[in-house]
């Protein structure tokens, strides 16, 4: 198959060579191989060597005139892109996405293919249609699928410290889901919506543009990332025996309507309690409560299958 890059842009690649377990490594000569349209269709690749190196490596990237900027890796290398992007002064260029990563749901969510040829056609191929999606500030962050405190930054923490072999799809976010159940204590959290306060004791708050997290985790299943709100998922104070049961359903979003389980939208959020409470973002760890997040809509292009 055959692979035209867009005429008139000007691509390049920031490739996460940690994405994946180590599989973003042994893409640059497969692309290579598919882009083989002539001198017009060579591609620009950048490795990153260190976290944030991505968010510098786009905003240059931008700064020089390129686009789209092509992320290559999976949710963590997405959200560093995105930042870089978000960050920039100027006119911010097309984000594409080449999945390579262990949960990749910032792809499914907005309607990327995570086949690589396929993506590597709406990325370069000239058959992307830019869809413009929210974003959001937390703090001096930005993320563009998934933030939250509380049990999933647990969980998030520990699947970024995992081995590279448990780094295959949903495996390591169930695996470390049940391992942090055992270890786990719910806190009483304030939680702030668009002015509209609510006080629990809770297992997570997770805060969704995105429909997608945790390797195909639906926890906000009605999530949709350009309507210029965020789902909020508040599981209060369920025990251990209930998480287990529990579990199994947030795949399918079969959790939502549960006792112990409140959907919110809001554009707005403040979550207050203890400072040792973690909160993650994109699944990268942003350090501990109070977390202040707020909507951007339409923030990003994004380079998306066509439906």
């Amino acid at each position: 198959m055959r692979h035209r890059r867009m005429t008139g842009t000007r691509a390049t690649f920031i490739v996460n060579p940690t994405a994946g377990g180590g599989r973003a490594t042994r893409v640059e000569p497969v692309i290579r191989a598919l882009l083989t349209d002539g001198p017009a269709a060579e591609p620009e690749f950048t490795f990153t060597e260190r976290p944030g190196h991505a968010a510098t490596i786009a905003r240059e990237s931008a700064a020089a005139g390129f686009d789209p900027i092509v992320a290559v890796g999976g949710d963590g290398t997405v959200h560093e892109v995105a930042n870089g992007l978000l960050g920039f002064s100027g006119s911010i260029p097309s984000l594409a996405v080449i999945p390579i990563g262990t949960g990749n749901d910032f792809a499914r969510s907005v309607g990327i293919p995570t086949g690589l040829a396929e993506a590597l056609e709406v990325a370069v191929g000239g058959v992307g249609v830019a869809r413009a999606i929210d974003a959001a500030r937390c703090g001096n962050r930005y993320f563009v699928g998934v933030a939250g405190a509380g049990f999933d930054a647990r969980v998030a923490r520990a699947v970024n410290a995992a081995p590279s072999r448990m780094k295959i799809g949903a495996l390591p976010f169930v695996w470390y889901t049940l391992r942090e159940i055992v270890r786990n204590r719910n806190v009483e959290l304030v939680i702030q919506l668009d002015g509209t306060t609510i006080t629990r004791r809770s297992l997570l708050v997770s805060v969704s543009n995105c429909r997608f997290s945790g390797g195909g985790m639906q926890l906000a299943p009605d999530a949709v990332p350009d309507d210029g709100l965020l789902d909020v998922c508040v599981v209060g104070d369920a025990s251990v025996a209930e998480v287990v049961r529990l579990l199994p359903r947030v795949f399918s979003g079969g959790h939502v309507g549960h006792p112990k389980v409140a959907i919110h939208r809001a554009s707005r959020i403040r979550i207050l309690g203890p400072s040792e409470v973690h909160a993650q973002a994109d699944g990268e760890l942003i350090g501990g409560l109070p977390l202040d997040i707020s909507v951007i809509p339409r923030a990003l292009r994004v380079l998306v299958a066509p439906e």
